[in-house]
């Protein structure tokens, strides 16, 4: 599946299909979440306008998204993956983008973080090699801060 999946820089367009996807992939843990989780409360279309966000797309349709934070180092702000085509190698296409951005920059390592709640997603990440290097509450957040060394 792998093959036909385009990434590509966010555009306008993309606003609604992007904050859909969102929704949608942080649906299962907003209910055991104090305040909503920070990719609910972001305004997209600055984000796209501000020029890192990426679409990936498949057989023509907005599947996800990543979008980066190079302000105090190289981070994912946010990578979501439609839930109804997850497990099909999207995530992990919009990750290796995201590593190999970072590098073509000249960052040599790539940080994100995600809710503490969502130990699969933890664990998705360490399959990617991403380690664990801080665990705190951030904007009333309980998080799970990870990176991974690039080469």
């Amino acid at each position: 599946m792998q093959d036909d999946i385009v990434i590509r820089q966010a555009k306008a367009g993309d606003v609604v299909a992007i904050r859909d996807i969102a929704v949608a992939a942080y649906a299962p843990y907003v209910a055991d979440m104090p305040i909503p989780p920070r990719p609910l409360e972001i305004d997209y279309a600055r984000q796209i306008d501000a020029g890192d966000t990426w679409a990936a797309l498949t057989a023509g349709r907005l599947a996800g998204f990543v979008v980066f934070d190079t302000r105090a180092g190289f981070w994912i702000d946010n990578i979501a993956v439609d839930p109804a085509l997850q497990a099909r190698g999207i995530g992990s296409r919009l990750l290796d983008y995201a590593e190999r951005q970072a590098s073509a920059r000249g960052f040599d390592r790539l940080r994100l973080y995600t809710p503490a709640i969502a130990r699969k997603n933890r664990a998705w990440y360490a399959g990617h090699g991403y380690i664990e290097f801080d665990r705190r509450v951030d904007e009333g957040r309980d998080r799970v801060f990870l990176e991974k060394r690039l080469v």
